[in-house]
């Protein structure tokens, strides 16, 4: 399975946690890990962990086409869409953001 930021690369700009680019593009992602480790175990030996992601896109312009771009992408990279929450608009940056929450299931 490809990580999250080369998945994500190859639709828009991606970094984890921040963007940290000096000119903002008008499109880009970021994604943080909130929470990790959930296991099942068997024999004393860890089976299968879950990780939880938070990914962010940020639009300055309609962003419905892209979004939806990347949940095809992400399920067909072999991860799951927990959510997709509230968008919001910042005022004082003008991008949208509207967070995505996934998980991908790490067999041992």
């Amino acid at each position: 399975m490809a990580g999250i930021k080369d998945t994500l690369a190859a639709l828009l700009p991606t970094e984890r946690g921040v963007y940290t680019g000096k000119d903002k593009p008008n499109q880009y992602c970021t994604f943080t890990r909130i929470m990790g480790g959930a296991a099942i175990r068997a024999d004393d030996v860890q089976q299968v962990g879950k990780e939880t992601y938070r990914i962010t896109l940020y639009s300055k312009s309609d962003f419905e086409e892209i979004l939806q771009k990347i949940i095809d992408t992400l399920e067909a990279a072999g991860y799951y869409i927990n959510s997709q929450d509230g968008e919001n608009y910042e005022t004082d940056t003008g991008y949208w953001q509207v967070p995505i929450t996934i998980q991908f299931i790490k067999e041992q």
